[in-house]
């Protein structure tokens, strides 16, 4: 098998007109293809930033002369700086037990099939921070590893994870500054269907240990 050469790819890139494209379109569009860049342009202000709340990073903002604006969102969904990891992640009853005891998050969307359904879905539903919490020690131990510190983090969630189904997860680089210790990882949690449930990204800072 070929070394892993990110130089060898190109970025997956879309063009949005925020005038005729409202933010639930672009997210759909982007999950569908997987982009890893999008050229936003709009008319006005206002429309270009909705665009930009939808979560994705921001790469630049720009007014243009004649008042157009334009974005750069980067979700980047099929970039890595390194070799991505690919994991199982599965949730069960006693995680969601033991997570409500500790947290206090009782909602019964969590704990009842019924109360479930009624809301829409199959059954009870996992909590989203569970996936979080496992994504930590992941970060921690695995990639980038030991010495990594948290400095931001920010989640997209879009679909359910239920309890006891096996989740696929992708975990990349998206930045990667190694002088000074900086990464931009991106996390996609996929349902048995290849579905997106979750997009993390978090900023981390990677200390080398003390001799």
């Amino acid at each position: 098998m070929s070394a892993f050469n990110p130089e060898a790819r190109a970025l997956r890139t879309l063009d949005w007109n925020a005038d005729s494209g409202s933010e639930r379109q672009l997210v759909a569009a982007v999950l569908a293809d997987r982009i890893d860049e999008v050229r936003v342009h709009a008319s006005a202000a206002d429309a270009a930033s909705r665009l930009a709340s939808v979560g994705f990073p921001l790469k630049f903002a720009d007014a243009a002369a004649g008042g157009a604006h334009t974005l750069t969102l980067r979700p980047l969904l099929t970039w890595s700086e390194q070799t991505p990891l690919t994991r199982e992640f599965v949730t069960t009853g006693a995680d969601i037990e033991a997570y409500g005891r500790a947290s206090g998050d009782m909602n019964p969307l969590h704990f009842d099939d019924a109360f479930a359904q009624a809301a829409g879905f199959r059954r009870r539903i996992a909590h989203g921070m569970l996936f979080n919490g496992w994504l930590t020690r992941v970060l921690g131990t695995e990639l980038p590893g030991q010495g990594s510190i948290i400095s931001q983090t920010r989640s997209l969630f879009f679909a359910p994870v239920y309890p006891d189904e096996v989740c696929t997860v992708r975990l990349s680089v998206g930045y990667l500054d190694t002088g000074r210790g900086r990464y931009l990882m991106v996390a996609q949690l996929f349902d048995p269907e290849g579905l997106h449930c979750c997009i993390a990204y978090t900023d981390i800072v990677r200390r080398a240990a003390a001799r």
